[in-house]
């Protein structure tokens, strides 16, 4: 993505022969240039507004496209060169300087190795902690191996960096030959050295890298396409019960028959899921405006209309799955519920069988990819 698209984001800087500071993210990218669009001393909690804009709530004036600011070279020395009496009173992210940067170009990639995790790969534990399973590079010795995979597919050098100091690594000869004895092979590589490494990436490349970015669709849909909020809802998938059915029909039947297990075995006041029928009453009820909401301003009625929407769609899978189970008692109910609340099934197949392939993927249309992305990728296509 960051080849490709070449988005605007948030960096944090390290200085050389940093001990006490690590990175904070165990594997990442060191940038080797870019542009300097603002820095700051400690996190400000940027986020991206879309490919090429970033705003911090905390301090960015509103009337601006993007966080610049107008000598970012004055903010960059005192956002890299934090005492460290400073630092060590703060607490989490504010530990860290941000620094964003437009068009940024990379140099390589990192793997962070602090005492403890070399501590683990002198005892033969890669990319694992026997402590702690949760902690690591997605656990285990296999993916510890397969950075260099990344860094091979990307054709960019892989550097760990140990105690504020850079080495080229190979995590493949790291666990071939042992720790100990790769690490006494590694010579210190400075960060003259590391631009020296870097390549230029062609626009061909750059061209084909944005294109499988956009083909994978790594981006937040529920904020470009309303037809993929409505498919989740007709889900009845986790987090989308606000406006929603509480649950799916296939849930609900699962419930039911936990719930009579329970009975059995003399369970005390077992949790019991209801019945398909007063879940669609409830959905019903649900379904009714509200007062306040209907009487407001324009807005206030489009929110509505959007929720009662949503709550339609979640009924409409609600019964396709009761359906599927040949209930068709509570198919025709939750119709009828629709049907009054001025919504249509066939309006819900249409979308679903336009939106939602054979495998129950949600189709994604050249309309749902943020504008600027698309710009991006036709724009590199003109320059190819």
């Amino acid at each position: 993505m960051l080849i490709g698209l070449e988005p605007t984001i948030s960096v944090a800087s390290l200085r050389k022969n940093e001990k006490e500071l690590n990175p904070y993210y165990r594997f990442g990218v060191i940038l080797k240039g870019g542009t300097i669009l603002s820095a700051y001393k400690k996190d400000q909690l940027t986020k991206s507004e879309d490919l090429f804009n970033r705003r911090s709530k905390m301090v960015d004036n509103k009337d601006q496209p993007t966080i610049i600011q107008s000598d970012p070279q004055k903010n960059i020395n005192e956002a890299i060169n934090i005492p460290n009496e400073e630092v060590n009173v703060r607490h989490g992210l504010e530990k860290y300087n941000e620094i964003v940067v437009e068009k940024p170009e990379i140099g390589g990639l990192f793997l962070h190795i602090d005492k403890e995790w070399l501590d683990l790969m002198k005892q033969g534990h890669y990319g694992d902690n026997p402590n702690n399973p949760d902690q690591g590079v997605d656990h285990g010795e296999s993916a510890f191996i397969e950075l260099m995979k990344y860094s091979e597919d990307l054709n960019l050098p892989l550097y760990a960096i140990v105690d504020g100091k850079m080495y080229l690594f190979d995590t493949r000869e790291c666990v071939k030959q042992g720790a100990e004895n790769y690490l006494k092979t590694l010579k210190e590589v400075s960060m003259n050295e590391l631009l020296d490494n870097a390549r230029e990436i062609s626009i061909e490349e750059k061209r084909e890298r944005a294109e499988s970015v956009v083909n994978s669709t790594p981006f937040d849909l529920s904020r470009t396409s309303e037809d993929y909020e409505l498919v989740q809802y007709y889900k009845n998938s986790s987090g989308h019960s606000s406006f929603g059915i509480s649950c799916s029909y296939k849930d609900l039947i699962r419930r039911q028959q936990r719930y009579q297990m329970l009975l059995k075995t003399g369970a005390v006041d077992p949790y019991n899921p209801g019945t398909a029928e007063s879940i669609l009453m409830q959905a019903k009820k649900d379904l009714e405006p509200l007062p306040e909401m209907t009487e407001k301003p324009a807005f206030f009625k489009a929110l509505a209309a959007k929720r009662s929407r949503m709550r339609i769609f979640s009924i409409y899978g609600f019964a396709v799955e009761a359906l599927e189970a040949e209930d068709t008692e509570t198919y025709k109910l939750a119709e009828e519920i629709v049907k009054s609340a001025g919504g249509s099934f066939g309006e819900c197949k249409k979308l679903i069988t336009d939106r939602v392939d054979a495998n129950g993927n949600f189709i994604v249309k050249d309309t749902d990819i943020p504008s600027s992305v698309r710009q991006r990728v036709a724009d590199l296509k003109r320059a190819a």
